[in-house]
């Protein structure tokens, strides 16, 4: 399953009102693809009944410094535009 472009560039964090990033493979503990908040440290997940992001606060995982900054690396090294510094 793979986001539409198009949708991706409406989105936002529902927290930090900034851009998420949209990891398609998954990472580490999250096998499917998910949505990433670095401004606010969490990660969204996708529904794979609907192929929908679920973009409630409440349902996220919270990331501790560690895990951003992972996820951060891993993003500007397969050229996921993260919104860090690389």
């Amino acid at each position: 399953m793979r986001l539409d472009d198009d949708l991706l560039s409406l989105l936002a964090c529902p927290v930090s009102k900034q851009p998420l990033v949209y990891f398609p493979t998954g990472d580490g503990e999250q096998t499917s693809p998910f949505l990433f908040s670095p401004a606010a440290k969490l990660i969204f997940h996708i529904d794979a009944a609907t192929g929908f992001p679920v973009l409630l606060a409440e349902e996220a995982n919270v990331l501790s410094d560690a895990d951003v900054a992972k996820l951060t690396e891993r993003g500007n090294s397969l050229g996921v535009p993260t919104g860090r510094a690389r």
